[in-house]
C-alpha cells in the first residue's frame, strides 16, 4: 500500500516520528485502531493508527472526503496534521513559534497547521505569505513537492493536495480548489494582472470585470478597454490561474509608497 500525502508530507518531508496515541487509562481498550487504513488518507496505518474518535476532532467537518470510510482509524500523520499539539512539537524543534503573539491580558492562543501554506518537498519546507507565493509560483522547487494554499486559514488543505512532478506543470491546492498551473502561462497572466493592478485598478475589479468608474476615468477608457480586453480572456480560459494571481499579485515598490 502507497504511502498517502498526509504521511508523506509528515515523515518523508518533515521527518518527523510517528505521532502515537497515549496509552489508554482503562486497561479494556486497545491502545491503537483495528484497521489498517487510515479513514481519512486511506494510507497504512501500520498497526499503530488512532482510535478515529480519539484521533480526529469533533470540530473537523471534511467527513465527506475520507478516502477509506469504513476504517475506524486514524494514521498517525493525519492526527498530526490536524493537531496544535503536533504543531507544537515540529515549531518546538525547528524553533519557530508555537503560539500566536501574544496580546496584553489574553491567553496564549496555539498555532495549527490550517493557519498556515504550505509547499513542501523532501528538501525544503516553506510557509509563504502571499509575496512569497508570487516567487514560488513562478519558480517551485525540485520536484517532488506539494503546494497547498490556505486561502482562508481556516480549512485543513494538506490531505487534499496532490504531489507535483514537474516545475512547468504542477498543481496548487486553494482550501478546496485543485488549481492546474502552467507556469509560464500564469507568467503571462501576472504579468497583465499586476500591470493594471500597478495602473490603478482593485485586485477584485479585475478578478470579476466589475471596475470602480473612478479607477476608469483615471486610466482613461482606451486604455481601460486594453486591460479588460486581456483581463476578460483571462477570466474566460485561466479563471484558477486569476484566483492565484489575485491571492498573491504584487504592486511594484514605486506604486506601493504612492497608494
Amino acid at each position: 500500500m502507497n504511502i498517502s500525502i498526509t504521511q508523506w508530507f509528515w515523515h518523508d518531508c518533515l521527518r518527523m516520528d510517528d505521532w502515537l496515541p497515549p496509552e489508554p487509562k482503562s486497561k479494556k481498550k486497545a491502545r491503537f485502531g483495528p484497521d489498517d487504513e487510515c479513514w481519512l488518507c486511506g494510507g497504512p496505518t501500520h498497526g499503530k493508527g488512532w482510535h478515529l474518535k480519539d484521533g480526529i476532532p469533533p470540530t473537523f467537518t471534511d467527513f465527506n472526503q475520507a478516502k477509506a470510510p469504513w476504517s475506524l482509524t486514524a494514521c498517525g500523520a493525519c492526527v498530526a496534521m490536524s493537531s496544535s499539539a503536533a504543531y507544537g512539537a515540529y515549531a518546538e524543534r525547528e524553533g519557530k513559534p508555537v503560539t500566536f503573539p501574544v496580546k496584553e491580558g489574553k491567553k496564549p492562543r496555539a498555532l495549527n497547521w490550517l493557519y498556515f501554506s504550505h509547499v513542501v518537498s523532501p528538501k525544503v519546507y516553506h510557509q509563504p505569505d502571499r509575496k512569497q507565493w508570487r516567487e514560488l509560483l513562478l519558480n517551485p522547487p525540485e520536484p517532488p513537492f506539494l503546494m497547498a494554499m490556505a486561502v482562508n486559514g481556516k480549512k485543513h488543505v494538506i490531505f487534499r493536495g496532490a504531489v507535483s512532478k514537474s516545475r512547468e506543470q504542477f498543481s496548487v491546492q486553494a482550501d478546496e480548489t485543485r488549481i492546474n498551473v502552467d507556469r509560464h502561462q500564469f507568467a503571462r497572466l501576472l504579468a497583465d494582472f499586476e500591470a493594471a493592478y500597478n495602473e490603478g485598478f482593485s485586485k477584485d475589479s479585475l478578478l470579476t470585470g466589475q471596475y470602480n468608474q473612478a479607477a476608469i476615468m483615471a486610466v482613461g477608457i482606451k486604455r481601460w478597454r486594453e486591460i479588460e480586453e486581456a483581463m476578460a480572456g483571462w477570466r474566460a480560459t485561466s479563471p484558477g490561474l486569476m484566483q492565484l494571481a489575485h491571492f498573491c499579485g504584487q504592486k511594484d515598490e514605486k506604486n506601493k509608497k504612492d497608494s
